[in-house]
C-alpha cells in the first residue's frame, strides 16, 4: 500500500515564516521558522492533528514546553513562546545547527570526544534533576550536537516532575503505575516495568548508561526481536561488559558503563553529578570512585536467579566468601598506597581547579540569571514589567562579562537583551509622539542600548573568522 503523503507545511505560523520541516513525531513536528519581529531563526514544535487531539496529549505537549521553560542551561535547548493560535498548539525554541547525537556517533568521533559530551549532558541533566524534573526519554535522538560540538538536550515530553527535587521518591505527575513510558532500547527496568512511583533521576542514569554502552559497543545493551522482548531482558538480563562484546576501550570507562546500567537504582550513581565526576576524574587522569561488582555480588546475583543452583552451590559460595575476603582486603591495601603517593598532589590540583572554577562559576550563574530576566520579560504584562526584567538582565550579563571579560555566551545573553529593549523602547517612543520630551527621553536611551550592542559585537565574532552575531 503506498504511503500517505504528509501535508505541506504552512507557509506561516502566527508571525513566523516558516522554512520546511525538521522533524515528525507521534505527538508533534518539528518547523524552521524565521521571526520577523526579533529577526531570528527558531525551532517551532507543533502538536499534530490538535483539533482531535485528546486532553491528555495537549496537557503532555504543555507540559513538555512548560519543563523545558524551567530549565535555563547552555546545554539544554529553552523555549522562548508557547501559544495557541486557532486552536492550534505551538511552542518556540532554539534552532540547532547541528544533527542528533546517533549522527554524531555514526561519524566515528574519537573517545575522549564523546566522554567529554557525555560529561555535559550529565551536567545538565543533574542540572534538571535539581530542578525536580526528570526527562524520562532520554535518547540518542533526543539529544542534539550542535556546529561547535556542544550537547543540547530537547523533548521533555515524557518529563517526571519531582515533588521534592532533592528527594529520589517522584510525583506521580501524568503517568498512572503500571503505564510503561520511554523508548525500549534506553528504558531502567522499573520504567519497563511500569513501576512509575519508582522513575527519579537515577532512571536518566540508566539511559546514559544505555547510551555510553552504544556509543562504545555500536549497539544497545539490549535489543530484543521486539517490544516486549526488549522490556523484559531490561528487566531480567544483564548486559554483557562492553570489552566482551568486542569494544576496546579502558576499563575504567567500562566500569563506569556497567554502575549506571546497575538494575537497583540504589547501586547505580546517585547523581548525574557523580557520574560527570567520574567521566571527568576519569578524563584527567585520576582514579574512578566506581568500582567494579565484586566476586561475591557478581556470584550472588547470578545464584539468585536461580534457587536450586543456590541450594546446590552453597558450600563453594561459603569458600568464595573467604576467598573474597581476602582478595578485597589485598585490593583495599593496594589501593591506600596507590591513593596516598596521589593525594598531596590531587590536593594541589584541586585547589588550583577550585580557584580557576569560582570565577567561572560565578560568570555562569550571572549568565544564567540574566536568561531567567530575558525569559520573564516575555510574560510581562506591560512595557514598564518588561522594561524592569530586560535591565535586570542587562545587569546580570554586565556581572558575567566583568567576571569573564571573553566569554562569548555573556556577550550573546547581553546583546539578546540590550536588543530586545532597544526593540521595545522604539516601539514606545513612537507610541509617545505626542509627547516630544518623553520620545526623546525614550530615544536617547534606545540609542545608549545600540551604542552598547555596537560595543559587543566584537565579542560575538567567531576567533576562527566566522560570522558575527546572528540577526
Amino acid at each position: 500500500m503506498p504511503e500517505t503523503p504528509r501535508p505541506s507545511a504552512p507557509a506561516r505560523i502566527a508571525q513566523y515564516v516558516i522554512a520546511g520541516e525538521v522533524a515528525r513525531g507521534g505527538m508533534g513536528v518539528v518547523y524552521k521558522a524565521f521571526d520577523p519581529v526579533l529577526k531570528r531563526t527558531v525551532a517551532l514544535k507543533v502538536l499534530l492533528h490538535a483539533e482531535h487531539a485528546s486532553q491528555e496529549d495537549v496537557r503532555r505537549f504543555f507540559q513538555e514546553a512548560s519543563s523545558a521553560a524551567r530549565l535555563q542551561h547552555p546545554n539544554i535547548v529553552p523555549i522562548h513562546e508557547l501559544n495557541i493560535l486557532e486552536g492550534r498548539h505551538y511552542y518556540t525554541m532554539d534552532f540547532i545547527d547541528g544533527r542528533p547525537l546517533d549522527a554524531f556517533l555514526a561519524a566515528g568521533p574519537p573517545a575522549r570526544t564523546v566522554l567529554e559530551l557525555l560529561e555535559k549532558v550529565a551536567r545538565a541533566l543533574d542540572y534538571a534533576h535539581a530542578q525536580g524534573i526528570v526527562h524520562r526519554d532520554l535518547k540518542p535522538a533526543n539529544i542534539l550536537v550542535d556546529s561547535a560540538g556542544e550537547p543540547k538536550i530537547t523533548d521533555f515530553g515524557l518529563a517526571k516532575i519531582m515533588a521534592d527535587p532533592k528527594s529520589t521518591a517522584g510525583a506521580g505527575g501524568l503517568t498512572r503505575s503500571g503505564t510503561v513510558m520511554g523508548t525500549p532500547n534506553y528504558m531502567a527496568p522499573e520504567q519497563a516495568s511500569g513501576r512509575s512511583s519508582e522513575v527519579d533521576a537515577r532512571t536518566d542514569i540508566y539511559a546514559m548508561g544505555c547510551i555510553l554502552y552504544e556509543a562504545l559497543t555500536g549497539q544497545p545493551p539490549f535489543a530484543g526481536d521486539n517490544v516486549v522482548d526488549t522490556l523484559r531482558r531490561h528487566v531480567e538480563e544483564f548486559p554483557r561488559s562492553p570489552s566482551s562484546s568486542g569494544a576496546v576501550i579502558h576499563a575504567d570507562v567500562e566500569t563506569i558503563c556497567m554502575k549506571c546500567l546497575e538494575k537497583e537504582p540504589a547501586r547505580r550513581y546517585q547523581s548525574a553529578a557523580e557520574l560527570a565526576g567520574d567521566i571527568r576524574r576519569f578524563l584527567d587522569g585520576q582514579p574512578i570512585t566506581a568500582r567494579k561488582a565484586s566476586l561475591l555480588y557478581l556470584v550472588r546475583r547470578r545464584l539468585a536467579r536461580n534457587r536450586l543452583a543456590a541450594a546446590l552451590a552453597a558450600a563453594a559460595l561459603a569458600a568464595l566468601v573467604g576467598l573474597g575476603g581476602w582478595y578485597q582486603l589485598r585490593l583495599r591495601d593496594q589501593r591506600e598506597r596507590t591513593d596516598a603517593s596521589t593525594e598531596r598532589a590531587e590536593a594541589l590540583e584541586r585547589e588550583e581547579r577550585a580557584r580557576l572554577a569560582r570565577t567561572g562559576q560565578q560568570a555562569s550563574e550571572a549568565v544564567t540569571a540574566g536568561r531567567s530576566w530575558v525569559s520573564k520579560s516575555l510574560a510581562g504584562r506591560s512595557d514598564e514589567e518588561r522594561e524592569s526584567c530586560l535591565a535586570r538582565a542587562e545587569a546580570e550579563f554586565e556581572k558575567a562579562l566583568a567576571l569573564a571579560p571573553d566569554s562569548r555566551e555573556a556577550a550573546r545573553g547581553a546583546y539578546d537583551a540590550y536588543s530586545r529593549h532597544h526593540a521595545l523602547l522604539r516601539q514606545r517612543s513612537l507610541a509617545a509622539m505626542k509627547d516630544p520630551q518623553a520620545m526623546m527621553r525614550l530615544n536617547a536611551e534606545a540609542g545608549a542600548k545600540l551604542n552598547r550592542m555596537r560595543e559587543l559585537t566584537p565579542l560575538l565574532e567567531d576567533p576562527a573568522g566566522a560570522e558575527g552575531p546572528r540577526k
